[in-house]
């Protein structure tokens, strides 16, 4: 049951997420702006992986890769979007240069992270814990 509203959320959390960019950007659609967070993937294909992730006030977001395969990796990504789904519950989401795109919602009230990283042919479903860290 747990596993199926995790999928509920991230389907509607990307629905979400395309009619927010038909949109003009707004406070609500950058509510990660100015932050930094970092996550740790304990289930999925990146288990054992970290990163510290910064969402700019300009759009921009910078990543680091700080533990498991993909430490001392990072780049800068040109634009993310970023949206309230309750009180407690965040849905960012954002394209990389690599063709890849990310999805993460975050939910504060237990500090656990569910994401999807996806391209035209690969799709890694994620699970693990976050912080923030500003």
């Amino acid at each position: 049951m747990k596993m199926m509203m995790t999928y509920f959320l991230l389907l509607v959390s990307m629905l979400s997420a395309v009619s927010a960019f038909a949109s003009k950007p707004n406070d609500a659609e950058h509510a990660a702006a100015g932050h930094t967070f970092e996550w740790h993937w304990e289930q999925g294909a990146f288990k054992g992986a970290a990163y510290r992730v910064s969402f700019q006030h300009d759009g921009q977001l910078q990543w680091q890769g700080i533990e498991g395969g993909v430490s001392g990796k990072h780049d800068t990504e040109k634009q993310f979007q970023s949206t309230a789904i309750s009180t407690d519950v965040q849905m960012i989401s954002w394209l990389e240069k690599s063709g890849y795109t990310v999805t993460i919602i975050l939910n504060f009230s237990d500090d656990t992270c569910q994401g999807t990283v996806s391209n035209s042919s690969e799709w890694y479903p994620l699970s693990g814990k976050f912080k923030q860290i500003n």
